[in-house]
């Protein structure tokens, strides 16, 4: 290649490729990176050739995507491009150039406005036209959907949760996840799992130099139920990367390395252990303090559309920071088709459980639905069980019997007034309203943060 020839001839291909047809079409493609081909102002052979060559490629596929008639493949593709074009821009060594970054800026504010549309529209063609995507397609979609996500929490809720919803569906039906859900270089700290429950095993793990959790699912089902466990992951795993709150177990990433093929959830080892451990080792512990932070957790699941489903203690973590910090939300689905079991029967917590999941039909459900409600009446068994160290009716060995006493409305008893830990008036009474039998009877979880908050306050 001639050194006579001088950006001034890449400055012309791209205003050629990328600007004619493809803006008039309003499709993305980092439109707006032609106006940084002034930043190429260096002569050619001070460029690396091989960004040239991948450029060159970028290029010529171009022509083909404009014609493109379907807009969500049309961003999908386009986002395919355009993180070609920035490796390209890294190449060059200007991806981090005013120009190149304001670019950057515009065509995401262009991706959000043609996004916007596609989940804002009246009827379900383009969002059907999403749905069908699959292999690269899907997963550069999902990765455009994801970045989106990311970046726009605050400034359009509507937008937001249509977004998560469509990506979630995606995925479900794909079986495939965002590339930026995946984490590498994982490293096993111990052969041997430190926790192994009903569905899944803990170990404990080094990444980015700082002690995390794996999480093992234990999947036995071969076939299609196998496919559909793994979708079913799929989607866990990015309803639990949408959620930031500081009462909700950060969520790291999905390891597909370290016990592959099985899949693995990656978030920070709490060493403190989960919340009935810690009351056990620490009797001075402001109980009150750590139900209002379990409580503001779950009111921030119920704002985002998310319940919890497996509300109790070995699902509470303390961080280090002496927090209460929920985990395990939205895992009893995996874990409830892993089990192959009804889930009344399922991994433990039928204790825990309100008197509608285990009988739907006498309560007017026509199947078996976790709600916010049915959360709230798990917390009231939250706040007995950090009162006590137990789980509800220990009396009770067996827990078809639990099932039966609690859709015919008996509780666990008030613990004993000599009990280690002595629960007041308030507290026992508040516990009640929790566990009321219907449903729409029992308490909302502002009005119990409202509560706890003015006990914390009170002299």
């Amino acid at each position: 290649m001639s050194q006579q020839i001088t950006s001034s001839t890449i400055k012309i291909v791209y205003m050629r490729i990328f600007l004619g047809s493809f803006i008039k079409e309003s499709q993305p493609l980092l439109t707006t990176s032609c106006r940084t081909s002034a930043t190429l102002s260096r002569p050619l052979h001070t460029t690396n050739l091989h960004a040239l060559d991948r450029t060159q490629g970028v290029l010529q596929a171009a022509p083909g995507f404009l014609a493109l008639l379907n807009v969500s493949l049309a961003l999908s593709r386009s986002h395919q491009y355009r993180t070609k074009l920035m490796e390209i821009c890294l190449d060059l060594g200007i991806l981090n150039s005013t120009s190149v970054r304001q670019a950057l800026h515009d065509d995401e504010k262009h991706i959000f406005s043609l996004l916007k549309q596609i989940i804002s529209a009246n009827g379900p063609p383009h969002k059907q036209a999403v749905l069908e995507l699959r292999g690269a397609d899907a997963e550069s979609f999902m990765d455009l959907l994801q970045m989106t996500l990311d970046k726009c929490e605050s400034e359009d809720l509507r937008f937001w949760h249509g977004a998560r919803r469509l990506l979630v569906k995606l995925s479900e039906v794909t079986g495939v996840l965002p590339s930026s859900l995946t984490i590498r270089d994982v490293t096993l700290l111990e052969k041997d799992a430190v926790f192994g429950g009903g569905f899944a095993d803990i170990y404990r793990a080094l990444y980015n130099g700082k002690e995390v959790a794996l999480k093992r699912m234990r999947i036995f089902q071969r076939g299609q139920e196998r496919h559909k466990i793994h979708r079913t992951f799929c989607k866990e795993a990015l309803v639990w990367k949408s959620l930031r709150h500081p009462h909700v177990l950060p969520f790291l990433g999905v390891d597909s390395n370290t016990f592959a093929p099985y899949l693995c959830m990656v978030s920070p080892w709490m060493r403190h252990g989960t919340i009935i451990r810690h009351l056990s080792d620490n009797k001075g512990v402001d109980i009150i303090k750590l139900l209002t932070e379990i409580a503001h957790g779950l009111n921030y699941l119920h704002s985002q559309n998310v319940v919890h489903g497996d509300l109790r203690g070995g699902n509470i973590l303390i961080d280090d920071q002496w927090q209460a910090c929920l985990a395990d939300f939205g895992l009893t689905v995996v874990s409830e088709a892993t089990l192959a079991t009804h889930t009344s029967n399922g991994h433990g917590s039928t204790r825990w459980m309100a008197p509608e999941l285990h009988d739907p039909e006498s309560f007017g459900f026509d199947r078996f639905l976790r709600t916010s409600a049915s959360d709230i009446y798990a917390l009231g068994c939250v706040c007995l069980e950090v009162y006590t160290g137990r789980a509800p009716f220990m009396n009770i060995s067996n827990d078809t019997t639990v099932m039966l006493q609690v859709v015919r409305g008996i509780r666990p008893h008030r613990p004993p007034p000599d009990a280690s830990r002595q629960m007041s008036d308030d507290v026992w009474n508040l516990i009640v309203q929790c566990w009321m039998q219907n449903p729409a009877e029992r308490l909302n979880i502002r009005k119990f943060i409202e509560t706890t908050e003015g006990w914390k306050c009170s002299p």
